[in-house]
C-alpha cells in the first residue's frame, strides 16, 4: 500500500478485509474494484473492514492517482512507456520493456496506442486515465496502430516486477 494514499492515511493497512463500501456489502475483490471505480476525486467514502478479527470503520477522501504512478503501472504491468500525442498524431510507444507482455506480443517503439480498455485515447493524460481504470484487472485490451494496420490485442497484466 502506498504510504501517501488516502487508504493509508485513514488507518487501513495490508491485511485489512474490506466488508462494505458506502454501506453496501463487498463479497470479492472484483466487486470492490467495480464499486470503487466510479468514485469521483474529492468524494468522501465510508468503509467497513475487518482487521485481525475486529470490525472497524473509517472514512477517506478519494484522491487522484499521481501521473507518475500511472506511468510506472504502464511500464511494469503492460511494459510500455508512451510519448504524448502531437498535433494530429496519436500517442506513440517510446520504449518497450524487455520480457514484458507488450514485448512478448511484439509491440515496438513507434507503434501508436489508439485505445486502452476499449476506449479511444488522444493524449498522454487520457492514456493515464484509462490505465487507472484497468489497473485492478488481469488483462487489458489495447488497440495498436502500426502503419496502416490496426491490431486489437488483449495483454495479460504483469503483476510481478
Amino acid at each position: 500500500m502506498d504510504p501517501d494514499s488516502p487508504a493509508a492515511g485513514s488507518g487501513l493497512s495490508r491485511g485489512c478485509i474490506i466488508t462494505r463500501i458506502g454501506g453496501e456489502k463487498v463479497r470479492s475483490s472484483a466487486e470492490f474494484a467495480s464499486r470503487s471505480q466510479g468514485l469521483a476525486v474529492g468524494e468522501m467514502l465510508s468503509l467497513d473492514y475487518s482487521l485481525e478479527g475486529k470490525a472497524r470503520s473509517t472514512q477517506l477522501r478519494v484522491a487522484a492517482i499521481p501521473p507518475e504512478k500511472l506511468d510506472a503501472f504502464a511500464w511494469t504491468a503492460i511494459g510500455i512507456a508512451v510519448a504524448d500525442a502531437t498535433a494530429g498524431r496519436p500517442v506513440t510507444v517510446a520504449k518497450v520493456r524487455d520480457g514484458s507482455p507488450a514485448a512478448r506480443i511484439g509491440i515496438a517503439p513507434g507503434d501508436s496506442i489508439l485505445a486502452v480498455g476499449g476506449r479511444e485515447i488522444g493524449n498522454h493524460d487520457e492514456f493515464r486515465r484509462r490505465c487507472a481504470t484497468v489497473r485492478n484487472k488481469n488483462s487489458v485490451l489495447l488497440t495498436v496502430g502500426r502503419g496502416r494496420r490496426l491490431y486489437r490485442i488483449t495483454l495479460p497484466l504483469n503483476r510481478g516486477s
